[in-house]
């Protein structure tokens, strides 16, 4: 889900039939004239993008003939929900993650490297982002050698901001690269297993550090400052893949007004931050029940390693944060 600046929630819902429902919600629940729509052949999409001049944008993932999850697409609607001109945009590479920069759609995708000569890249995998503008033109950014990295995003300047892992998790690389190459000061390191980058209302990036050996973390402002908090945001790795036993920490969630919040899949206290990364008075908060973890699919998917995390906070705009936690009772 998504919320809009007119107060219209934008909302997707994978349907068992192989597509994907798309609606806008107004301020009475209802869909508004022109939806829902249905998405033919898509098996999921990631969160609604809404433009501020009232379009929105889905990026979506489409399932091949075989039953396996292949190409990725990209549509812009309308208000309204006609298709913008232009769009849908055909992506042929696996897509691993997005974002609205402005009114255009960054994409970083990878694919396999088929023999193309890329300085410095193994035989398994490359990755470069693209750009898709109002009218569904693309432009393609340079190929770089895809690292070894637990997470990304995509930050509001609209470069992807990469984190890898050594093999003793004392230390985390970071690199950061746009559709020209890799940015100044990057790639760099951490101390810690860090989390996927979130960005402050500056577009800085921070990072959930997790010291496994001694059950600690850092919230860490890349290039600047980091706090020390008194809780573990990760566990030391098993190696057992077919357990749902989280190993990296959770991004911290970014408020309106740069207040952070961090939390852990294994915890049951939240931490809340101010801009200055120091810990709010009141902070932090005791769970009574842990947060809702999400059923991870079927149990081929949970063999693969496909294990979702708990739901993550979600901040107000009046800085309230609401959690959705596990009843106590069936």
């Amino acid at each position: 889900m998504a919320a809009a600046g007119d107060g219209s929630l934008y909302v997707e819902v994978p349907a068992a039939s192989g597509s994907t429902v798309v609606t806008r919600l107004d301020s009475r629940g209802h869909s508004a004239t022109g939806w829902p729509l249905t998405l033919d052949g898509v098996a999921f999409c990631d969160t609604p993008m809404p433009v501020e001049d009232g379009s929105v944008r889905f990026l979506c993932t489409i399932r091949n003939l075989t039953g396996g999850l292949d190409s990725g697409r990209a549509y812009a609607f309308d208000a309204s929900g006609r298709a913008r001109p232009g769009w849908p945009v055909e992506i042929d590479d696996v897509v691993i993650a997005s974002r609205l920069v402005g009114d255009s759609l960054r994409v970083l995708t990878a694919v396999a490297n088929d023999g193309i000569d890329v300085e410095g890249a193994d035989d398994s995998a490359h990755w470069f982002l693209q750009s898709i503008d109002t009218a569904g033109a693309t432009t393609a950014g340079v190929v770089l050698p895809q690292n070894a990295s637990c997470c990304v995003s995509i930050g509001p300047d609209g470069a992807a901001y990469a984190v890898g892992e050594d093999g003793d998790t004392a230390m985390s690389g970071i690199t950061a690269f746009d559709l020209k190459g890799i940015l100044p000061r990057y790639p760099t390191t951490v101390v810690g297993l860090a989390s996927a980058p979130s960005f402050d209302r500056f577009g800085n990036p921070l990072v959930l550090s997790s010291i496994v050996a001694g059950l600690t973390s850092r919230l860490i402002m890349v290039f600047d400052t980091s706090v020390a908090l008194p809780f573990a945001a990760a566990e030391p790795p098993t190696g057992d893949t077919g357990s749902c036993e989280s190993t990296s920490p959770f991004a911290p969630v970014i408020g309106a007004r740069g207040m952070a919040v961090v939390y852990s899949d294994f915890g049951d206290t939240i931490f809340a931050l101010d801009p200055s990364t120091g810990l709010l008075v009141g902070w932090p908060f005791a769970l009574a029940d842990k947060l809702v973890h999400p059923s991870p699919g079927p149990e081929s998917e949970h063999e693969a390693g496909y294990c979702p995390g708990p739901l993550a906070p979600v901040i107000g705009p009046d800085g309230t944060v609401y959690l959705a936690l596990d009843a106590h009772t069936s």
